[in-house]
């Protein structure tokens, strides 16, 4: 029996796209929380960060802090 289904795919669509935003601002919004901003170099008293090394090596390092200004 050769026989196939025709709908409409309109509302369909519609609820695809607004599924694929919702999941994106979620997303998003998860990521901008503050859930996600765990300090690496830290203490519970102050922030601190890596400025000497005592090693003999003459070697170079160039770090930017981005959450500076924040």
């Amino acid at each position: 029996m050769n026989f196939f289904y025709v709908t409409k795919a309109k509302r369909f669509k519609q609820l695809i796209i607004i599924f694929v935003a919702a999941l994106f601002t979620g997303t998003f919004l998860f990521m901008e929380s503050n859930i996600m901003r765990i300090p690496v170099f830290s203490t519970k008293d102050e922030p601190k960060a890596i400025y000497k090394n005592e090693q003999q090596h003459n070697k170079l390092s160039l770090t930017f802090d981005i959450s500076w200004g924040g």
